[in-house]
């Protein structure tokens, strides 16, 4: 199993309340995996929840997805055969951490100032990735 697996777990509420479409936030979903495959860098998977408590009964079935459900990151593991106690979550809002902590994950980066307890805090992805090589490193 490659260790370098790269999965993007994103709440789109926005679909459910009807401020963009499914196709919006596919052709913003596909320029962000072009702008990244042309800087080299594999995105193994993306999972969206198109949930929104506030949305029509139609997305109700989407319910355990939304963060801070862990419910995506639990598919994601369960497809791709992810230890989730050996994998690390990316946010920047306080759901992310909570569905990473609900899924067993210990190692969260929160992108941002004031971290929720149990994630630490950098300003940004290449912070995270330093932080990351260091500790690879050091061990």
């Amino acid at each position: 199993m490659p260790a370098d697996r790269i999965i993007v777990i994103t709440n789109q509420g926005g679909i459910a309340l009807n401020y963009y479409s499914g196709d919006d936030y596919h052709a913003v979903n596909q320029h962000m995996l072009d702008v990244f495959c042309a800087a080299d860098v594999a995105i193994t998977d993306v999972y969206h929840c198109p949930y929104h408590p506030d949305a029509p009964n139609r997305y109700t079935c989407w319910k355990d997805w939304r963060k801070p459900a862990p419910g995506m990151l639990l598919a994601a593991a369960k497809e791709h055969r992810l230890d989730l106690s050996c994998s690390l979550l990316v946010g920047d809002k306080e759901s992310d951490m909570q569905a990473a902590a609900a899924a067993g994950i210990t190692r969260r980066f929160f992108i941002g100032e004031k971290p929720p307890s149990g994630a630490i805090a950098c300003r940004s992805l290449a912070r995270v990735a330093a932080f990351c090589t260091r500790t690879l490193t050091n061990s």
